[in-house]
């Protein structure tokens, strides 16, 4: 199956570094479609910088850092 352009919404979580998972699904959004990564602020030192340099054309944001239930650790969403 062609999953080119297809989706609104392509997402990861635990899977790989944010230019990974970009370069290896960046065709599967519609154009109106949007990436939401799932990862720890600490990751996304290294992610951000990383991902605005493989795709400099869209607008990475970054999510407030947001606690998880259960002292489970700090999550945030990077995203465009």
């Amino acid at each position: 199956a062609d999953w080119k352009k297809r989706f609104d919404i392509v997402t990861a979580r635990a899977v790989a570094a944010a230019r990974t998972v970009y370069t290896d699904a960046r065709n599967f959004p519609k154009d109106s479609g949007r990436f939401i990564l799932y990862k720890t602020p600490e990751q996304l030192k290294e992610d951000f910088p990383e991902i605005q340099n493989t795709a400099p054309k869209r607008k990475w944001q970054l999510s407030e850092i947001f606690e998880l239930p259960g002292n489970a650790g700090k999550r945030q969403f990077l995203y465009y």
